[in-house]
């Protein structure tokens, strides 16, 4: 798998990944620094400090920014210059005149006062003269489409279930359970998918102010807030979930006696559980959690703080874990440009026992060593160029190191210890290198993976993790003359790709992916990606695969030759050599050449390619006759999950086998 461990960072043991502004060199003093013995202990510790660390540029996510505090120079600048006021704040318009929307609800804010059905029960009532919308157990769950124009992004529309930005500063003031947005939103979206499919937010508004006794939890698919400020008093719980962007907002203050939680969950995150653009101060308590992988090139972070981070008598939690469904990658808990504790304040890591220190040189360059409580350890280094090094020791004794020139170039090399290769063995599993690499579309840009396996080891499954690993991948051979050769039994897995190595070799990963038109959405795109990459499967032309079409048997002769590397050169005719070696091992008797092949063929041919393994038992389908020729080769096709048949208790076995099918057969048998 990729690498599943979470960077979690404490305060000031620099597990917070704080980037000095000015540097030093690794014999200087750093002032007010913490000492090495604070700063390499576990991540399970807490930190109970005072003093301010040295200041740090925070990284930026760059996308989009909230609305200024207050309203009145906001219109002004609008009015005078809607561009200039976009490319400042990322927001250039406002709600209509007067108005607020809760939902589909518009509210005229130049009445004294409205409210809906605020009673004991509940509802929600809003004080023109203070600014106060008061909600008891109340549930917003509509909302209003506004144009992305006002908030730039990719993106043409927004579903905005509170809009508040004609409001200079909203008090919101809770009462009871309550609840904004909606959890059927809670997916992921790509950014160039669906372009005029409205994504879901939650409060837009300016400073918003909460205060009370009651809870709020709002669920939105993007953005739960973006606003100018968010403060909390009184008693409240605030609940900010999300599935991509976080909550954005400029300056944010976390009273005592109130705790915000603030949560991301995706396959794709955009970066951050919560991004305060200039100061956060905690008097309360303040939860940050990123849960799944970033979306482009870039490490998911749980809090980000453009300006200084206060924690005075309050608490912080900060946890970034690249673990979610197939995604796995390394998260930071916490960037800010300055750390400031005290008043008892904590800034509490995660439970994994992983400590991260981080050095920043005058020349530019960045080392972060990363140390696992199972003894593994991690350096990696970048520099100014953009080039890296990173070198990875495994806790079996297994090294990696892979180096990325400032083009984008990658080379890797792995060396398997002996342990590693026994304790694999043992468990039936294969060998993970210590490396990790980006799969390519081209071979020359491809990364390049030299593997060593111990002395004796014989031949050896070798897994080799692969950031964007897909059904097209596939491992290269690369021969010492410099010749290539597409690896067929490389095997995409949920995390890199597994192939067979004895004693060593070097392989390129590629991407080998053909992008057929007539397959992007169809029920075998997968399988069709799998066998025409390896080449198993060549498509009608460039771009088209057929998948529809039938097969005959000489197509399929010639598709398992392949798989089992037969030379196919040469030959009267363009199928003699597959028609000479399925009759020579068994597969078929080498009759009828251009007749369509049905299922019950397909199913037996590739059952005596494999040997004619036998199965555990008989296979349950109402048209295959337990004495027909074809009843083994199908008990073993649903014994190793290659069929399911086509419903209804029933096999098929005359039916013609599409193109699709037979990728499918093919791609499953191989895995």
């Amino acid at each position: 798998m990729k690498r599943r461990f979470l960077s979690l960072l404490t305060a000031f043991a620099l597990c917070l990944t704080l980037i000095p502004t000015t540097a030093f060199a690794d014999d200087e003093k750093r002032g007010e620094d913490v000492s090495p013995s604070i700063c390499e202990t576990a991540c399970t510790e807490e930190s109970k400090l005072s003093k301010e660390q040295p200041n740090a540029i925070a990284e930026d996510e760059g996308s989009s920014a909230p609305a200024d505090d207050e309203l009145g120079s906001d219109v002004v600048a609008a009015k005078a210059s809607p561009a200039a006021m976009r490319a400042a704040n990322g927001i250039s318009a406002r709600a209509a005149n007067g108005t607020i929307t809760l939902g589909s609800t518009v509210l005229d804010i130049t009445q004294s006062s409205i409210s809906s059905t605020y009673d004991t029960t509940g509802g929600f009532k809003y004080d023109a003269a203070t600014k106060t919308l008061t909600l008891r157990n109340c549930t917003i769950d509509t909302y209003t489409k506004v144009s992305s124009e006002q908030l730039p992004g990719i993106f043409k529309y927004y579903n905005v279930f509170l809009d508040s930005r004609n409001v200079g500063t909203l008090n919101i003031v809770l009462e009871g359970s309550n609840y904004i947005g909606n959890s059927g939103s809670l997916k992921y979206m790509s950014a160039g998918s669906d372009l005029n499919t409205p994504r879901y937010l939650g409060i837009w508004g300016n400073t918003v102010r909460f205060s009370g006794s009651g809870s709020l939890t709002i669920e939105a698919q993007t953005f739960p807030i973006q606003s100018g400020g968010i403060e909390t008093s009184g008693s409240v719980d605030l609940t900010l979930r999300s599935y991509m962007n976080g909550t954005v907002t400029r300056s944010m203050a976390v009273g005592a006696g109130t705790s915000v939680t603030a949560e991301t969950k995706g396959n794709n995150l955009d970066f951050y559980a919560l991004n305060v653009k200039n100061d956060l101060t905690v008097n309360g308590t303040l939860n940050a959690t990123t849960k799944g992988c970033v979306y482009q090139n870039d490490y998911p972070v749980a809090l980000l703080v453009g300006g200084t981070l206060r924690v005075v008598g309050g608490q912080v939690t900060a946890t970034s874990d690249g673990r979610n469904g197939n995604d796995g990658c390394q998260g930071y808990g916490i960037k800010a440009n300055a750390l400031e504790i005290g008043g008892g304040g904590t800034v509490r890591a995660y439970t994994d026992g992983s400590t991260t220190k981080t050095e920043t040189r005058r020349d530019g360059s960045v080392t972060q060593t990363t140390t696992g409580k199972d003894g593994s350890v991690t350096k990696a280094e970048t520099k100014k160029d953009g080039s890296s090094v990173t070198e990875n020791k495994a806790a079996d004794g297994s090294t990696g190191t892979v180096k990325t020139d400032k083009n984008g170039q990658t080379e890797a090399a792995a060396k398997v210890s002996g342990k590693a290769v026994e304790d694999a063995k043992k468990n039936g599993e294969a060998v993970k290198v210590p490396v990790e690499v980006k799969a390519t579309r081209n071979s020359s840009t491809a990364p390049t993976v030299s593997i060593e396996l111990p002395k004796g080891a014989g031949e050896t499954k070798v897994e080799i993790p692969v950031s964007n690993v897909t059904p097209g991948t596939v491992a290269v051979l690369v021969y010492p003359d410099g010749t290539e050769e597409i690896l067929k039994d490389s095997i995409p897995t949920e995390d890199g790709i597994q192939l067979t190595v004895d004693g060593s070799a070097t392989v390129k990963i590629v991407d080998n992916s053909k992008g057929f038109i007539d397959t992007r959405n169809h029920w075998a795109k997968d399988e069709i990606d799998f066998v025409s990459a390896r080449g198993l499967v060549n498509g009608m032309s460039a771009t088209i695969y057929a998948p529809n079409a039938s097969t005959t048997r000489a197509q399929l002769w010639t598709i398992l030759a392949r798989q089992n590397g037969a030379d196919l050169n040469g030959g009267n005719t363009w199928y003699e050599k597959a028609q000479n070696w399925a009759k020579d091992k068994g597969v078929s008797d080498g009759a009828n050449h251009n007749a369509a092949i049905n299922r019950a063929q397909m199913v037996t041919m590739l059952w005596r390619a494999v040997g004619q393994p036998t199965a555990g038992g008989t296979a349950n389908f109402t048209d295959v006759p337990t004495d027909s020729y074809y009843a083994q080769a199908v008990a073993w096709a649903v014994e190793n999950g290659i069929t399911t048949g086509v419903g209804n208790g029933h096999f098929d076995p005359t039916g013609t086998c599409t193109r699709a099918q037979i990728a499918a057969f093919l791609a499953r048998s191989m895995k």
